[in-house]
């Protein structure tokens, strides 16, 4: 597009509108630079007066209405007005859409000042350079600046607010920034420097403004770490998490890591600014501004909570982000058949060497985690029967080896012994084996019975239900009784007291009809007793496409805490209960299928009698206050929850 240099108005593509001022150019630099605004007649005119040495200043207006580009044309300055969108998206547009003079840009905000320092450095680069491409090639393609942060009238020189390096003067062409909604970095194509004179950023809209502009901030910042931290941003970002990568790139990957595994985040990052980064060395107003920045950051975590809830007042407000295509779009949302896309392509069974590849996949609308592709019913059903049964004679190749049937009767003894309702003290009951009481139980997928062998024990008259007649066999041989249909067949005189899907919900295609039936089988009053693995846990992130708990394609939804709770509340139930547990038995399979799992072939050391036992011991003794910090902070293996029917 040829937008001229001669004053007057004209039309501009995609909507936008151009005006263009005169000024003497005369001993300016080949530089053109952006100032995107939105009512900023406060600040603009400085902003300007400080570039006056520029070749082409570029106001990028989003329909101010409090006269900017009155200032801007006076001025002298060509305005490009276009609709606000995201911060990336809009100044992407701009990079790739206006006509720039030179081939230098400079990306200033209208609350910030180019020094007379910061002036003579951009012009010695220009000068080493040249100002159109192929002039005098070499050198960086990009330049970090040092912002000079002014809070309240005041220089923030510490609190790691100083020098706050941001890429801002780039080659045309050879910078972009990457596709986050705020707070987004630029990403070089080429060499990068650092120019030492700083760029002052002093917003003279007044504390009102910046606590307004700082809540609108940290929804925004909300919204893209909720996006970011589901895995789909990462894929698709210019700048990666490296903790031994330049500066941004550490910062991403320690937000990262805080963001994930830190409870008091805000309060580390208080911590970390005025202790760590002498901000206490700024006064009375480095302990305002580290205490103002614990707000936004406790505004962020709070906004961050009430993103996992679809239905909740700020994911209406910001769903069209959240609704935004994140990758390769999955299949139709076995939930609620909305829309998903994939986020991971790394999985595989590394239980039984099923051949093929499988994805993860997140619905857009209620953001429950799910398996792609989905097995057909009847593949499903052969599966289960060849592979999920140890007593099957259709066994999968590493079963009913020595060394499984050796397992299977330590397993055995072992519950057997007096010390196993220690261990589970110990290690987690996700099975609710130690649980006591008395009425009528009924255990869905109740598989060979070994479950209602502990309920029974603990005082409950049990059935079980497992539509698979080799394992309901097994279970009847173990003196249970056991109904061997389908849940939506089951039927009983009198309804039961408890229900237990112990690793069950997130094997079936249908959660939410599951809940149903289990409700109409309840009295009122009766309690289900659910539990199942932790699509949030943080061994799924150590392990990654090893995590145990994938367990394609036998796993059809992974739930994190508040799914499972959304789910369960929908089905009309009541939480009574709700905790988190990391069995060492999940976390020794974990790094057991790491280190020996291979696609296609099964993982035998799994069932190993001696390497298993020695690994979930070690683990329980050595790594007990890791595991019992995770679960405490929602980052476990296994989720807990018990509800009942009203």
């Amino acid at each position: 597009m040829n937008t001229g240099k001669k004053g007057g108005k004209r039309g501009n593509k995609n909507g936008g509108t151009l005006t263009t001022g005169k000024r003497d150019l005369a001993g300016t630099a080949p530089v053109s630079v952006l100032v995107p605004t939105l009512n900023e007649a406060r600040n603009l005119a400085d902003c300007l007066a400080a570039l006056a040495w520029a070749g082409e200043v570029v106001v990028f207006d989003s329909h101010s209405t409090d006269g900017t580009q009155q200032i801007a044309s006076n001025w002298g300055a060509r305005v490009v007005e276009r609709t606000f969108s995201d911060f990336a998206s809009h100044k992407n547009w701009a990079l790739e859409t206006i006509d720039f003079a030179h081939d230098w840009i400079l990306i200033i905000d209208a609350d910030e000042r180019v020094t007379p320092g910061l002036e003579g450095e951009i012009r010695t680069v220009v000068a080493r350079t040249g100002d159109r491409p192929g002039d005098r090639p070499g050198g960086p393609d990009g330049y970090y600046l040092a912002r000079k942060n002014i809070f309240a009238g005041r220089w923030i020189r510490h609190a790691a607010m100083y020098p706050d390096h941001n890429l801002r003067l780039f080659r045309r062409g050879r910078a972009r920034y990457e596709p986050r909604i705020v707070h987004e970095h630029m990403i070089c194509d080429g060499e990068t420097g650092v120019l030492s004179e700083p760029l002052v950023h002093h917003d003279y809209k007044g504390i009102e403004r910046y606590i307004d502009r700082h809540n609108t901030y940290s929804s925004l910042e909300a919204v893209a770490t909720h996006l970011w931290l589901d895995g789909a941003r990462e894929a698709k970002d210019g700048l990666k998490a490296d903790l031994f990568g330049n500066g941004p790139a550490r910062r991403r990957a320690i937000k990262r890591f805080a963001y994930r595994y830190l409870p008091a985040r805000p309060t580390f990052v208080f911590l970390w600014m005025y202790l760590f980064r002498l901000g206490f060395l700024d006064g009375r107003i480095g302990l305002r501004y580290c205490l103002l920045r614990f707000f936004y950051e406790l505004q962020v975590d709070l906004k961050l909570e009430e993103l996992r809830d679809p239905a909740s007042p700020i994911s209406e407000a910001y769903g069209h982000f959240l609704q935004q295509d994140q990758g390769e779009p999955g299949p139709e949302c076995l939930a609620c058949g909305g829309a998903t896309d994939i986020l991971r392509h790394d999985l595989h069974d590394t239980r039984f060497g099923i051949p093929g590849a499988w994805s993860a996949a997140r619905c857009r609308d209620c953001r429950l985690l799910q398996t792609a592709p989905r097995p057909e019913p009847a593949e499903l059903a052969e599966l289960y029967a060849r592979h999920y049964n140890y007593t099957s004679s259709h066994s999968g190749s590493h079963e009913g080896s020595g060394n499984e049937s050796a397992y299977r009767r330590m397993r055995d003894a072992f519950f057997a012994s007096p010390i196993s309702r220690l261990w589970l003290a110990l290690d987690g009951d996700i099975s609710f084996h130690a649980r006591r009481g008395s009425g009528r139980l009924l255990e869905i997928g109740c598989n060979e019975g070994r479950n209602l062998d502990f309920y029974r024990r603990s005082g409950f008259s049990v059935e079980g239900q497992e539509p698979n007649p080799v394992a309901a066999a097994a279970a009847r041989a173990r003196g249970h009784e056991v109904k061997e249909v389908e849940l939506d067949a089951l039927s009983a005189a009198e309804p039961y007291d408890v229900v237990v899907l112990s690793q069950v919900l997130e094997h079936t295609p249908e959660p939410a009809q599951m809940l149903a039936h289990i409700y109409r089988c309840l009295r009122p009053g009766g309690e289900v007793w659910i539990s199942c693995p932790n699509e949030r846990s943080w061994l799924a992130d150590v392990f990654s496409g090893y995590w145990i708990n994938w367990h394609v394609p036998f796993h059809l939804s992974h739930f994190d805490a508040h799914g499972l709770a959304r789910v369960v509340k929908n089905a009309g139930f009541d939480i009574i209960a709700a905790d988190q547990a990391t069995p060492a038995l999940w976390m020794a399979q974990s790094l057991i299928a790491r280190i020996t799992s291979r696609p296609g072939r099964p993982t035998p050391l799994l069932r190993n009698p001696v390497l298993v036992p020695a690994l979930m011991l070690a683990i329980r003794i050595g790594m007990f206050p890791i595991l019992w910090w995770f679960n405490r902070i929602e980052r476990g293996d296994c989720l807990r929850l018990i509800a009942k029917r009203p």
